[in-house]
C-alpha cells in the first residue's frame, strides 16, 4: 500500500520514496502517470474557480440562449447547424438603447445579415420581451427577414401565433413574398382560411400594384375573394378624389362592392364631407344609405363630434321621418355620455310630442347604460317617466346584484310613492338569473 501523497509533495521526495521500492523502469512508467493526474485535477480546481467567479446573471444568460438555440435545433429545420449565441446576441440589449432611432437602426442592421437559424434563435427570444410594442417590432422585422430566405417557414410561425397581431405578421410575410416569389405566394394564400387568405390577398395586391389590373383581379379571383380586389379599386379611387367628398360618396355608393364592407371608407368620406358641408352630410346619409344599421352607424360617427350641433341640425329638418330617425340617433348616443345634458337639450325640442318621445329614448338609455346614475337623479325626470325608468334601473342593477338593489328601493320611496312594481321588477330578474 502507497501512503497518502499530498499533491503539494515535492516530486525530488517522491522519488526518493519510490527509488527505494521500485525499479527503475516502473518507477518512470508511474511517475508519468502521477504527473498526468496532478494536471487534471489542477484543469478541474481552476474551471471550478473560474465558474465561482463569474456573475450570475452571465451564467443565466448562457443557460437560456443555450436552451433556445437547443430548442430551435428541434423546431426550425431538420439539420441546420446552432446558430452561435454570443454571435446573436439579445434583443432586449437593443430595446435599452435610449434612441428610438438608434433602436430600428441597430435592429435592421443585425437583422440584415442574420442566417436563417439565427433568426430563429431571435424569434424566440422576441416571445419574452415584455412590452407589446417592442415585441411587436422585433417580431415584424424578423419575419420580413425570414420571408426574404424562407417564406414557407414565416408562414409556419405566423399561422402557430395566438395573436391579436396575426394578421399584420401575415400582412408582413405576403408583401415581402409576393415580390420575390408571386406565384409561390399566390398558391400558398389557397390554402390559408378564409380571413387569413383575405389578408394574405390585401398584401399581395397593395404590395404589387405594379401589376395589371386585370393580373391582380384574376390573382382575387384565383384566391375566391374578388370582392377584396373590387373593395381595393374603389377605396383608391374614392382616395384619390377625397378632394371632393360628394365624388368619393357616388364612387363608393355606385360601385359593385357590398356597402357592408365598405362602413370605413363611408365613414372617412363622411366626415370629410360633413367638414364641407356640415352635419347636412347626415341627411345624405339618410337619403343614401339602404342598410338601417349601417345608415345609424355612420350617423353615429358624424354626429360624435358635436352631439349638440348635430341635434340642432336634425330640429331644422323639415321631412318628419327624417327628423324623427335623425335626432333618436343622436340622443341616444347623447345618453351614453351624458344623458342630463341630453334631456335639457331635447326640452325645447319641436314640435312637443317628439321633445316626449326624445325624452323617453333617453330614460331608457340613462336606466340600463348607468342605473346608478339614474337613480340618484331620478328627479330630473318627469313624473311620467320615473316609474318606468326605475324599473329598468332597478332590473339592471338585480342583474348583477339583487339584494343590493331591493335594500336601494327606499330611497326612491318619495319620487313615486308605490314602489311595488320596482320590487316586482327586482325579482323578475333574479328568477331569471338564480331561480332557485
Amino acid at each position: 500500500m502507497f501512503p497518502r501523497i499530498n499533491l503539494c509533495t515535492p516530486f525530488n521526495q517522491l522519488e526518493v520514496y519510490l527509488g527505494s521500492k521500485m525499479s527503475t523502469g516502473s518507477k518512470h512508467i508511474l511517475i508519468i502517470g502521477i504527473t498526468f493526474v496532478v494536471g487534471v485535477a489542477i484543469g478541474v480546481v481552476a474551471i471550478i474557480a473560474i465558474q465561482s467567479l463569474s456573475p450570475p446573471e452571465e451564467s443565466a444568460t448562457r443557460e437560456v440562449a443555450l436552451n433556445d438555440v437547443q430548442h430551435s435545433s428541434s423546431t426550425w429545420s431538420d439539420g441546420a447547424s446552432t446558430a452561435n449565441t454570443t454571435e446573436v446576441g439579445t434583443l432586449q440589449e437593443i430595446f435599452n438603447l435610449p434612441s428610438v432611432f438608434d433602436r430600428h437602426k441597430e435592429l435592421y442592421a443585425t437583422l440584415s445579415s442574420a442566417t436563417e437559424q439565427e433568426l430563429n434563435v431571435w424569434w424566440n427570444q422576441s416571445q419574452e420581451i415584455e412590452r407589446t410594442s417592442h415585441r411587436a417590432i422585433a417580431q415584424e422585422a424578423i419575419l420580413r427577414k425570414l420571408a426574404t430566405i424562407n417564406p414557407r417557414k414565416a408562414l409556419q410561425i405566423v399561422e402557430d401565433v395566438l395573436s391579436f397581431r396575426a394578421d399584420a405578421l401575415l400582412t408582413s410575410v405576403f408583401s415581402v413574398w409576393s415580390v420575390s416569389q408571386l406565384d409561390a405566394a399566390i398558391e400558398a394564400a389557397s390554402t390559408l382560411s378564409g380571413p387569413r387568405r383575405n389578408v394574405a390577398l390585401q398584401a399581395i395586391l397593395e404590395t404589387r400594384d405594379d401589376l395589371s389590373e386585370s393580373r391582380r383581379r384574376a390573382i382575387a379571383k384565383h384566391l375566391e375573394l374578388e370582392q377584396t380586389f373590387l373593395k381595393l379599386v374603389s377605396d383608391t379611387r374614392a382616395s384619390q378624389s377625397m378632394a371632393e367628398p360628394k365624388e368619393s360618396w357616388d364612387i363608393l355608393l355606385n360601385d359593385a362592392v357590398d356597402d357592408s364592407l365598405q362602413a370605413e371608407s363611408l365613414s372617412i368620406v363622411a366626415e370629410a364631407w360633413r367638414e364641407h358641408v356640415g352635419f347636412k352630410v347626415l341627411s345624405n346619409i339618410y337619403a343614401d344609405i339602404e342598410s338601417y344599421q349601417m345608415k345609424n352607424q355612420l350617423m353615429r360617427a358624424i354626429a360624435q363630434v358635436d352631439l349638440a350641433g348635430a341635434l340642432d341640425y336634425s330640429s331644422r329638418v323639415d321631412d318628419e321621418y327624417e327628423k324623427d330617425h335623425i335626432s333618436r340617433v343622436i340622443v341616444r348616443e347623447w345618453a351614453r355620455s351624458d344623458a342630463q345634458a341630453a334631456l335639457i337639450a331635447v326640452s325645447t325640442f319641436e314640435p312637443s310630442s317628439m321633445a316626449a318621445n326624445l325624452e323617453d329614448l333617453i330614460s331608457g338609455v340613462w336606466a340600463t347604460t348607468k342605473p346608478n346614475v339614474a337613480i340618484e337623479n331620478i328627479q330630473v325626470l318627469s313624473e311620467e317617466l320615473r316609474l318606468f325608468t326605475l324599473e329598468q334601473a332597478f332590473s339592471k342593477l338585480a342583474s348583477q346584484n339583487p339584494l343590493d338593489a331591493l335594500a336601494k328601493v327606499s330611497s326612491v320611496k318619495n319620487f313615486v310613492g308605490n314602489t311595488s312594481s320596482i320590487v316586482e321588477s327586482i325579482v323578475d330578474e333574479w328568477a331569471r338569473q338564480k331561480p332557485a
